[in-house]
């Protein structure tokens, strides 16, 4: 009997039940779509991975544990399908997770992973995903994944250990931007944290005919599940890959970069709006018609946007007045990094009056509202599509990102392997 066998045999009844009502729902909401994804959900226990998560208690965090749950809630909240969060960073924001089953599932048939093949992820967390993936890869198959936090990855080693697959799954403590060139190359690469680009050493660790699944996030969070496809040998017109946006998209934490030894340079300024937004700066009413800024709240606009313009950064403040009072204040402040110039729609009132805009700007660089609106207009040109109609192309040139309607083929983005998109 093999070591995850041996593993299984132990499992409790209980823990079996649970896990076959989740894979019914997993049928039945279509994430899961073949019997070899079904049956690694079905003999892969969560509860072997995840020993307590993190439940959101107005601003507060409670951490949960067999121990501390009523008598059967445990496998029940277990194989709920949400993600767990299992750690927290020094701001007490969520930094590591077990992922939401459904999405797993989805990756996972996306990826379509083959008896005996070579798998590398991107993003250990709990081990949980390692252990699907190693059911899938079989006894002839291998998986390593990469954890950037040295704990969480020898806390996944020994789960994994304990669980039967500590010998067909490798656990490194490293950065994951990297990949893993040691073990290079890889049948199939699949990331379980969102990336603001695509990482050239992933894609050079793909074996030809190899393929990649991600999520693919911009810097206005907006996320795209992308499958990329490696050709054998380049086309005639030079293509060495493919790649389209599956949906719906996926939400997952960012990768998580190393710890900087020097601060950043070329990055705007903290900029507060209740601060005077500069010298001179263009303020303008809009008409109660304009799209702006309501459209930047669109998410298929957002999501073009975000590449359009890479380095963009949105946030929104709102103040209100005292008790009684209706009105209040609003703020949506934009920057481009690393162009050094702030536009900001404000509205102080009621949610009914218009919209004013102030811009500041350096001499010689370019509006941001002229760049903001130059988008829109070219979005609306392209017929407001939505994000199916994307593909990437990978060439000698880069990883072009671009826009296929039945009208036209637009570049958005020339190189989504540049390391500065975010």
């Amino acid at each position: 009997m093999s070591g995850a066998a041996k593993a299984r045999s132990a499992d409790s009844a209980e823990g079996t039940q649970a896990r076959q009502q989740l894979l019914e729902r997993l049928w039945a909401s279509g994430a899961v779509r073949s019997s070899a994804v079904a049956a690694a959900f079905a003999r892969v226990p969560r509860e072997q991975f995840v020993s307590g998560f993190y439940e959101r208690q107005g601003r507060t965090w409670r951490w949960c544990t067999p121990e501390a749950l009523p008598a059967g809630q445990w496998l029940e909240r277990l194989y709920q399908d949400e993600p767990l969060v299992t750690r927290l960073d020094t701001h007490q924001l969520p930094s590591s997770s077990s992922s939401q089953p459904s999405a797993m599932a989805r990756m996972l048939e996306a990826l379509a992973v083959q008896p005996g093949q070579r798998v590398l992820e991107i993003g250990t967390g709990t081990g949980y995903n390692a252990a699907l993936l190693a059911e899938l890869v079989g006894p002839s198959g291998q998986v390593w994944t990469v954890e950037l936090e040295e704990e969480l990855a020898c806390q996944a080693r020994v789960r994994l250990q304990a669980a039967g697959y500590g010998e067909r799954v490798q656990v490194m403590a490293a950065d994951g931007w990297q990949g893993y060139a040691p073990a290079a190359p890889y049948e199939r690469l699949i990331a379980t944290a969102s990336a603001s680009r695509l990482p050239r050493r992933w894609y050079d660790q793909l074996a030809p005919g190899g393929r990649l699944v991600m999520d693919l996030q911009g810097s206005l969070h907006q996320s795209g599940f992308l499958v990329l496809e490696k050709l054998d040998e380049p086309d005639r017109g030079g293509v060495q890959a493919q790649g389209v946006f599956w949906q719906p998209p996926l939400h997952f934490m960012p990768l998580q970069l190393p710890p900087l030894t020097a601060p950043p340079t070329g990055t705007p300024s903290s900029w507060s709006p209740e601060e005077p937004m500069g010298n001179g700066p263009r303020v303008w009413r809009l008409p109660a018609t304009h799209p702006f800024p309501s459209l930047l709240e669109e998410p298929a606009f957002a999501w073009f946007l975000q590449w359009r313009c890479p380095g963009i950064r949105l946030t929104r403040r709102r103040r209100l007045l005292p008790s009684g009072n209706p009105s209040g204040e609003e703020w949506l402040t934009l920057v481009i990094n690393p162009l050094p110039g702030v536009l900001q729609f404000r509205r102080t009132g009621s949610a009914t009056d218009n919209w004013m805009v102030a811009e500041v700007t350096s001499a010689g660089q370019p509006s941001l509202w002229d760049l903001l609106e130059g988008a829109r207009q070219q979005w609306d040109t392209a017929g407001r599509p939505a994000q199916q109609a994307y593909r990437i192309e990978v060439t000698a040139a880069g990883a072009a990102l671009s826009l296929q309607t039945a009208e036209t083929t637009l570049t958005i983005l020339p190189d989504l392997f540049a390391e500065d998109l975010s």
